[in-house]
């Protein structure tokens, strides 16, 4: 796991992927949403936010914080690249 420490991610950005693809997913059957290869969820009481794709978990928590889970930098890179091709989808 990494934390925001080792990792840059622009968290207005990522919050922002997060809505679009609530917005403009579709909703699978485990309650996540789908949309360009990222999925999105988060718990129950809203403070844990998820983006993930086949390789990259990127939880979002309160106060600013993150954490990733991901076996290469490159896939972090790619994962990274997809929010912000969504990103300037939308804006």
């Amino acid at each position: 796991m990494y934390s925001e420490k080792e990792l840059k991610v622009d968290l207005v950005k990522t919050l922002s992927v997060f809505n679009t693809v609530l917005d403009h997913g579709e909703k699978l059957s485990d309650g996540h949403y789908l949309y360009s290869g990222i999925q999105a969820k988060h718990d129950q009481d809203g403070y844990t936010l998820t983006l993930l794709d086949s390789q990259v978990t990127l939880n979002l928590f309160f106060h600013n914080k993150y954490q990733a889970q991901f076996e290469r930098r490159s896939h972090f890179d790619e994962f990274l690249h997809k929010i912000e091709r969504i990103y300037h989808k939308h804006h």
